[in-house]
């Protein structure tokens, strides 16, 4: 996994276009060109995809850093492109049927 994959985001920044991004190679490349106000919690969000990609962390772990500065910045995330219900932090996981 050289991009280290993640569960795939809808993310709509206010007068752009939905952008899908499924790991972290592409949340890097959202924050360093789309990125409209770097603070601390862009800052934690870079160095955690920049992880990441170098093996140090998780995908998750930079997934969920990266959920939480697109909340800081009011961007509406998604699980699917044009839906409206918020997405977490975790992906949801679908119950087995037994």
């Amino acid at each position: 996994m050289g991009a280290r994959s993640f569960p795939p985001l809808w993310i709509t920044f206010p007068g752009a276009t939905p952008r899908r991004v499924d790991n972290a190679f592409e949340a890097l490349e959202c924050l360093n060109d789309d990125w409209p106000k770097r603070d601390s919690s862009w800052r934690h969000a870079f160095q955690a995809c920049r992880d990441a990609l170098d093996g140090f962390i998780p995908a998750m772990a930079a997934r969920r850093a990266f959920v939480t500065a697109l909340q800081v910045v009011d961007a509406e995330i998604t699980d699917e492109p044009r839906q409206r219900v918020p997405v977490d932090v975790e992906p949801r996981t679908s119950a087995t049927r037994e």
